[in-house]
Parts: C-alpha cells; structure tokens; sequence
C-alpha cells in the first residue's frame, strides 16, 4: 500500500486482487492489454474498486492529470514497479551450501 497526496488530499493507495482483476476481464477489460477504447472504462472500473465514492467523485472534479496520477500509483501497487524493485545483495561469501 501506498499513500499519494494530491493538493491537500491523501489518497491510500492498494493494488489490485486477482479476483478484481478477473472481474474485469469479465467487464471485457484487460489491464495487460488495454487499448485506447478501452481506456476511460478500465479507469472507472478500477477507480471505483479501489476507493470509496466520495473519493470517486472528487476525482471526477479535478483536471484529469490528477486521475491520472493515481492509476500510475494503483497498476505499480498491482503489478510492481521496475524503478521501484530493490535488487538483494547475496548473504555470505556468496557460495551455495552443500546437501549431505
């Protein structure tokens, strides 16, 4: 989970379940394929499931780069970021231990 602010507001951030993700595959929406057609439909779906309906209707009142700026920060909390991954040191001297 994160925590996004925009303007004076926070917004707490959650990616999203397999089964909202399948649920809108159902919907004929494919987050993995999403075309231009599909575009402002996807973002209703998931603005919808991820935050309450107050939130839902102060984005709707703002300029659209705000929208925006928060499906960035739900498809990193779903799928991962590659600019936010952490590559892990190995512990030790780096050798494998030995099955007896």
């Amino acid at each position: 989970m994160r925590d996004v602010m925009v303007g004076d507001e926070v917004f707490h951030i959650r990616g999203l379940t397999r089964g909202e993700i399948k649920s809108l595959r159902a919907e004929g929406v494919n987050l993995m394929a999403l075309t231009v057609n599909d575009a402002d439909k996807a973002f209703d779906l998931v603005v919808a499931m991820v935050f309450d309906s107050a939130a839902v209707a102060w984005i709707d009142s703002q300029e659209n780069r705000v929208g925006m700026k928060l499906w960035e920060a739900v498809l990193k909390e779903t799928f991962g970021a590659e600019d936010e991954e952490k590559n892990l040191s190995r512990s030790g001297n780096g050798t494998q231990t030995e099955n007896e």
